[in-house]
């Protein structure tokens, strides 16, 4: 790629962030030199390109900015994008779909949309702070904090009422949570 073509892809990106391109790297702030260094490597105009943990040091205007950047530019350009990140938020707005680990095993892999219509948080208060939580294969990650209870699955919510009432649980109020990808990471992962 000639330096022509990076720059067409580097200079609207710098505009973007009110970079002059004059302007000398150890003038920048930490956010802009991030956003100067990821923006070169989009500027080398890669099929694939590999990002780990893109977004962190930056404010949360520049991440905001630069994913923003980073969706348009993948879609424009036909790009795919490996990238993790311990900002969940942020993957949310980028990817199609993903893959969750815990320890190096895969809890789940799948297409985001999917994971967050079919995975699903639920609560209920117990009528006996004494109860014992559900014991199931398909529930995971149950906890109890007083009579308070949340619990995820991949199972529908009749599913759950089954199992609570084959089990002899008394309660009340099971309801079925919206969630986020970061919600649905902390369901699979049990990790707060």
């Amino acid at each position: 790629m000639s330096n022509k073509q990076i720059a067409s892809f580097y200079a609207p990106y710098m505009k973007k962030l009110h970079v002059s391109p004059n302007q000398k790297i150890s003038t920048m702030s930490c956010g802009q030199r991030s956003q100067v260094a990821l923006g070169l490597i989009l500027a080398q105009n890669a099929d694939l390109l590999v990002l780990d943990d893109f977004s962190l040091g930056l404010d949360p205007g520049y991440r905001r900015l630069f994913i923003d950047y980073l969706r348009e530019f993948a879609k424009a350009e036909e790009k795919t994008v490996f990238m993790t990140s311990h900002i969940i938020q942020d993957l949310e707005r980028l990817i199609d779909d993903c893959i969750i680990l815990d320890y190096g095993k895969i809890l789940t892999q799948m297409p985001v949309d999917d994971l967050l219509r079919d995975f699903a948080k639920y609560t209920f208060r117990l009528d006996h702070a004494e109860s014992q939580l559900p014991a199931d294969d398909a529930i995971i990650n149950p906890s109890k904090i007083k009579n308070e209870v949340e619990l995820y699955t991949f199972k529908s919510g009749e599913y759950v009422k089954e199992t609570l009432d084959k089990q002899g649980i008394s309660y009340s109020g099971l309801h079925r949570c919206d969630m986020s990808l970061e919600d649905a990471f902390i369901g699979l992962t049990g990790k707060y």
